[in-house]
């Protein structure tokens, strides 16, 4: 469970830094797609930089600490090694509350996701899903916000704009279908 424990602390670790270079460099860049790919790319390089072999000089050094940490004395002591005893009873450690905390985490993200992915597809069984304009197309009631997800957009009907306006509208949400949007952004609210 260590193991798994440093590879999480490492690629949140590598993402944090790479996040950070974006936030300070290119939020603010116009360059949409790039700053898409560098995000995306970022992500896949944090999680692969905790597998790559460590360096020689990294190794030697742990080597070093793991042999004063086996053999504390001098090897002119002879010592007597003690009979071993089973533990009876686990002893939790720091590192099994942070893995718990990080797996339930990742149940109540990934419930939430379930959730508003059923609620979204319910929707759009309600109200019918027919064809239009190349996509899957869900007409919502009069007022309801204009959005799409995997594929499907929930057009909501909006009065009071002009018919420019709602092609705008349109248009935009036909970019993050085609673009795959939802991939990035999850359920993650507009």
């Amino acid at each position: 469970m260590e193991n798994w424990l440093n590879f999480i602390l490492q690629s949140n670790l590598f993402f944090s830094l790479f996040y950070g270079f974006y936030w300070l460099l290119l939020r603010r860049e116009t360059f949409f797609q790039w700053n898409r790919r560098y995000l995306l790319g970022s992500l896949l390089i944090s999680l692969a930089i905790p597998w790559l072999p460590t360096p020689d000089f990294v190794q030697e050094t742990k080597l070093v600490q793991n042999v004063r940490e086996l053999n504390p004395l001098p090897s002119n002591v002879i010592t007597t090694p003690l009979p071993t005893v089973a533990p009876t009873r686990y002893e939790y450690t720091w590192q099994d509350y942070v893995w718990w905390v990080y797996v339930m985490g990742v149940i109540a993200l990934l419930s939430r996701f379930c959730l508003s992915l059923f609620l979204l597809l319910r929707l759009a069984i309600r109200q019918g899903i027919r064809r239009r304009e190349r996509v899957l197309w869900v007409d919502l009631p009069s007022n309801n916000p204009t959005f799409s997800f995997l594929g499907i957009l929930f057009w909501g009907n909006p009065s009071g704009l002009t018919i420019e306006e709602q092609s705008q509208i349109l248009r935009h949400e036909l970019v993050h279908i085609r673009q795959w949007h939802s991939l990035d952004i999850g359920c993650s609210n507009k």
